[in-house]
């Protein structure tokens, strides 16, 4: 087997030090991604499920055995049951489209526009795990990468 691999230029997020402008030029680079993706259709995504699909957040269960201090189990437990009733029982009431899945400081590849300078330009990487989902889990990834 083989395995091609193209390489970008640029740094990850996780290896430079963020700025506000950064943030909001990252977060509005990710809104962009969001429109685009909003109507992207593909039959993959009509049978697709993943462990990190929030339509899937009841297989979590089967993972508390890796928590090992006191009393994170039934906390995690307890969390999970609230976000079913609070967020899963109402999933069909979010508007929906295909998501990147996995924005993360890892994923993004910043690198200076030497023509426009001092822009930042944004590569967003690995779609592994793009899905059909909430549109609103973006601003979990943008929560997680701030």
């Amino acid at each position: 087997m083989v395995r091609l691999l193209s390489y970008l230029p640029g740094q990850t997020l996780k290896s430079i030090t963020l700025t506000n402008d950064i943030v909001y030029k990252l977060g509005a680079e990710v809104a962009r991604l969001a429109v685009t993706l909003k109507s992207f259709a593909h039959a993959f995504y009509d049978s697709h499920r993943s462990v990190w699909m929030l339509s899937e957040l009841n297989r979590l269960n089967s993972f508390l055995f890796v928590l090992k201090e006191e009393g994170r189990v039934e906390m995690v437990k307890r969390v999970l049951s609230e976000f079913q009733t609070k967020v899963l029982a109402r999933l069909d009431s979010f508007e929906k489209g295909v998501i990147h899945g996995d924005i993360n400081e890892q994923n993004i590849l910043i690198t200076e526009d030497k023509e426009q300078s001092p822009r930042e330009l944004f590569s967003i990487l690995d779609f592994g795990d793009s899905q059909h989902s909430c549109l609103v889990s973006y601003l979990t990834h943008y929560y997680h990468v701030t």
